[in-house]
């Protein structure tokens, strides 16, 4: 039990992940929230809603996340 209490009180004071953000997109509000939802930079300003997007080189609909998010959709 103590070995228990000393895990969550590690994940209750463990920083977030850094992540290196290499390009920004443009997005909705629906898709801010299914990106949000699974830990992915958002930045919210009077010009829009931001995705930071941390990869790079491929089509978005190659990332995980968006693969993730589609396939969520499509079983909607």
């Amino acid at each position: 039990m103590e070995h228990l209490e000393h895990d969550i009180e590690a994940l209750e004071n463990a920083e977030p992940e850094m992540q290196e953000i290499f390009e920004w997109w443009l997005v909705s509000s629906w898709l801010r929230e299914k990106l949000e939802s699974r830990g992915e930079p958002i930045l919210d300003n009077d010009h829009g809603i931001w995705w930071g997007r941390c990869t790079t080189g491929q089509m978005i609909c190659m990332d995980e996340v968006i693969r993730d998010i589609a396939k969520e959709v499509m079983r909607s």
